[in-house]
């Protein structure tokens, strides 16, 4: 009978899974209950962030130009720390995508694009600035009924990080928590090796891997081009589901954007805002964050920063 223990659950749109092995210390039984309660947290993040149906997040986009909305700690912290991202970003990390975002999200549902005058339109509503946040009250505002915000681009990320602290506060040592792409590891002190991740080859429409990296502990994300898209054959582009804020369409450049760092939160927003972004102001951009990246053009072309040279250096 095998020690390992994985268990995978539908959240957010797609797949969290939880890899551990059952030691000494704790049990398959107790490893197995840890998990499940640790994935039900993720469920609870969900339900509360989801801006698909009515939540308490989605209270904030239903009163949009009616009147603020009072939100609990972690919501209101949540959009102060995007907005923090999308100021480093130079806005191209903005939860106020989703003014545009649910045109295209629409657009994906019914097979057809967006009017290029209802993008216009919705586009002018991109601006973080916009959002009206009274932290004494603990209340958040859009000024406008037509402005919108989601914490799609955040909430996955931030789901997988509170995943990784319940099991690390309740004694797991080595484990792996993957949310649909975006992982974060622990490596026990006696970990025979290190954990072994894959980049997927956006080319690719199986699962084939462009590369593998070797971390003992913290997080890998991936943005890319190759979920949740339409495909125009007329202009032979694929209109994918992230948007550049400025524009307000999907980004042309990279077909996807890899990023490693301490926590997921940062490498899942800070990939998704490398995705909106030129080539020139991706390549600017990654020389003052903290993190390994490598982004791959949409010509194949593969540009990594220095510390993701290193690392990839050192591993040949």
């Amino acid at each position: 009978m095998t020690n390992k223990i994985v268990i995978k659950r539908k959240i957010m749109g797609g797949f969290f899974t939880v890899q551990t092995w059952a030691n000494d210390n704790h049990s398959k039984k107790i490893s197995t209950k840890l998990i499940n309660l640790a994935l039900d947290r993720a469920v609870e993040i969900e339900r509360k962030l989801t801006d698909f149906y009515p939540s308490p997040f989605n209270q904030i986009n239903e009163n949009a130009g009616i009147k603020p909305v009072e939100v609990d700690t972690e919501i209101l912290n949540l959009i102060l720390r995007a907005n923090k991202i999308s100021q480093d970003t130079e806005g191209a990390f903005d939860i106020s995508y989703a003014s545009v975002g649910h045109l295209w999200r629409k657009a994906r549902q019914n097979g057809i694009l967006p009017q290029k005058n209802e993008i216009d339109q919705a586009r002018f509503f991109i601006n973080y600035k916009l959002i009206e946040i009274n932290e004494r009250a603990q209340t958040v505002y859009l000024p406008d009924r037509r402005m919108k915000i989601g914490l799609g681009g955040i909430g996955k990320g931030y789901a997988v990080d509170k995943v990784y602290e319940y099991l690390l506060e309740n004694g797991l040592s080595n484990f792996l928590v993957d949310g649909s792409g975006d992982i974060r590891v622990q490596s026990a002190k006696d970990a025979p090796r290190d954990w072994t991740l894959g980049i997927k080859n956006p080319f690719s429409k199986s699962e084939k891997t462009v590369g593998f990296v070797k971390l003992k502990e913290g997080s890998l994300a991936t943005s890319g081009d190759y979920n949740q898209y339409i495909k125009n054959l007329e202009e032979d582009r694929k209109y994918h589901h992230i948007i550049n804020p400025e524009e307000g369409y999907p980004s042309v450049d990279f077909a996807s954007v890899t990023l490693i760092g301490s926590t997921t939160i940062e490498t899942d927003t800070y990939a998704t805002a490398l995705m909106t972004m030129t080539k020139t102001k991706a390549l600017k951009i990654i020389e003052r964050i903290p993190m390994k990246a490598i982004l791959i053009e949409t010509n194949g072309k593969v540009l990594l920063n220095k510390p993701a040279y290193q690392m990839l250096k050192g591993a040949a």
